[in-house]
């Protein structure tokens, strides 16, 4: 029969709040290490596929060499893990409790100093001057037929399809 508890109540609370906290911060420092949408995707992926796999998500540290899951206890998502484990489980002690959350703060204290730094600490931000002005683009009629290909600009004229067919091609 499934519980609706948790075995260990604050086991549970701990990974709720450390969880939230240390992907607040890491979401804090890709978005401020970042300069365009499309770095954030890819600066993303190592956050989304290795993390958890080196934190046992996929595979659990239980099986792997004893010294490589001792070494990747200490990767930034083990302890939350750990946490959400023995809210499920009630594997941890009261100090092995407080260890992990311990370990979650630190990890969230550093990727929210790299976000700090990476921004600018409380600056305001700073203001871009404007784009330069694109010129408008040959018409399509023009561009695909030549110049002169004996389409009329009347002939296109509200035929729906906005501006680059509005523009005046000269007629033979």
């Amino acid at each position: 029969m499934w519980r609706l508890l948790s075995l260990c109540p604050f086991a549970a609370v701990a990974w709720l709040l450390t969880g939230i906290a240390l992907m607040t911060a890491m979401a804090a420092a890709t978005a401020a290490l970042c300069r365009t949408v499309e770095s954030v995707l890819v600066a993303t992926l190592p956050a989304i596929f290795v993390l958890p796999l080196i934190s046992g998500v996929y595979i659990p540290r239980e099986v792997l060499p004893d010294a490589l899951g001792e070494a990747l206890l200490f990767a930034p998502l083990s302890s939350t893990i750990d946490l959400m484990r023995s809210g499920w489980t009630g594997e941890l002690s009261a100090g092995g409790v407080l260890t992990r959350s311990a370990l979650a703060i630190a990890w969230t204290g550093f990727f929210a100093r790299i976000a700090a730094a990476a921004s600018g600490g409380s600056r305001a931000p700073e203001e871009r001057p404007a784009a330069p002005r694109r010129r408008p683009r040959a018409p399509l009629n023009a561009v695909f037929l030549g110049e002169g290909a004996g389409i009329q600009s009347g002939s296109v004229r509200g035929a729906g399809c906005g501006a680059a067919c509005r523009s005046p091609v000269r007629p033979h």
